[in-house]
């Protein structure tokens, strides 16, 4: 998915996935983990990074890269 500075300071939810291992498996039933998130955008690139919270210099973030983000829904813009 290609990613727009136009979203630093947008709060979004972000679809992606994650790699999975699994053991004593079928090959065929094995399959990317789906996975959901919310944040505000802070940097876009080389990957989205979101901010959950902050205190001071501290804070909790996330970053994925693009090639893992399947859907990016923008909620609304800091006020």
């Amino acid at each position: 998915m290609k990613l727009s500075k136009k979203l630093i300071g947008k709060y979004v939810i972000v679809d992606w996935v994650d790699v999975v291992s699994e053991m004593r498996v079928k090959l065929h039933s094995i399959e990317l983990a789906k996975c959901r998130i919310n944040g505000k955008v802070i940097e876009v690139f080389p990957c989205l990074v979101l901010e959950h919270d902050s205190c001071g210099e501290l804070g909790d973030y996330t970053m994925l890269p693009s090639s893992l983000i399947t859907s990016l829904e923008v909620l609304c813009q800091q006020s």
